[in-house]
């Protein structure tokens, strides 16, 4: 894997979330385009590769989004979506040998899985910190809803997504997502 250009995929669509996210929203309802990258990268990396990249997307996520705190302004909270992140990336990792690797239905599908598990991991922690007294503006029923609906959200726009990184695969150092061997010419 090639992590500069990883990196400078993570930068862009960092800048993407933070612009569009708010525009794209449905309601309370949001897309991850990190969260995409994650889904991509676990579907087409080296497992610890897969791995340690989105524990970074979840740890930037973590620190560039905040928490809402119920008499205070919202603050970063670390841990969340990194271990989230984590989670996705073994779930994912799981299921693309069952699968098609190189289709986008199976890209949107696989987003969608990893992306509920992101978004469980940061409901059950968020709930844990609330119940140790944080004083976290959270409501755990609500928010499992709008964070199913989030990964809904993202799996759907993983699809479109998905043709700007199949393009930047080769440029990531991910094999395999050319021809096939039988469209090949002799």
């Amino acid at each position: 894997m090639n992590w500069p250009v990883f990196a400078i995929l993570a930068y862009v669509l960092l800048g993407l979330e933070r612009g569009l996210r708010d525009t794209l929203a449905i309601g309370p309802v949001q897309p991850s385009f990190l969260l995409a990258l994650g889904a991509f990268v676990a579907l087409s990396a080296p497992p610890m590769h897969a791995i340690w990249a989105c524990l970074v997307l979840g740890l930037t996520l973590d620190l560039t989004g905040g928490w809402p705190m119920i008499d205070a302004p919202a603050q970063p909270l670390i841990g969340p979506y990194a271990l989230g992140g984590v989670l996705m990336a073994q779930v994912i990792l799981t299921l693309r040998g069952k699968l098609v690797r190189h289709h986008l239905a199976t890209l949107g599908v696989l987003t969608f899985a990893g992306v509920i598990a992101a978004q469980f991991v940061v409901v059950v922690l968020l709930l844990i910190q609330t119940l140790a007294g944080a004083p976290l503006a959270f409501s755990p029923g609500s928010e499992t809803l709008i964070r199913l609906g989030s990964a809904g959200y993202t799996a759907v726009l993983s699809v479109p997504i998905g043709f700007l990184l199949v393009a930047a695969a080769p440029l990531l150092g991910f094999g395999g997502h050319g021809q096939r061997p039988w469209q090949r010419r002799a």
